[in-house]
């Protein structure tokens, strides 16, 4: 995946970040409408979020704050779309999502 390619930016990998099935269910169960669970994955995840968006901004002159603000955004979503049926775990899930969104954003930078 991707995020394999990130790890010389980062001081841990993204795979210390885990979820439980026990977890991954709640926060699908709870994520659309309680906001105090919106804010505990964010809080879990921001150090990935802002290695990523720092890695992205570097290599493709991105401006750093928008991209960490859609990927707290970009989070949030990738809970809300989450199957837990599916067979890819919710954090190579969740990262997946993260720069696709940051990507998506990035387009009319990198066309200039």
């Amino acid at each position: 995946m991707l995020i394999k390619e990130f790890n010389q930016y980062t001081q841990k990998e993204y795979t210390e970040i885990t979820f439980s099935p026990e977890q991954e269910e709640r926060i699908c169960s709870r994520i659309s409408g309680d906001t105090v669970v919106k804010l505990d994955l964010v809080k879990t995840c921001i150090e990935l979020i802002i290695k990523l968006a720092r890695w992205y901004s570097v290599e493709n002159s991105v401006p750093f704050p928008q991209l960490v603000q859609i990927g707290i955004l970009a989070i949030v979503k990738a809970a809300e779309d989450f199957c837990s049926s599916d067979d890819v775990g919710f954090i190579d899930y969740l990262c997946g999502e993260v720069m696709r969104a940051m990507i998506k954003y990035s387009k009319p930078y990198l066309s200039n």
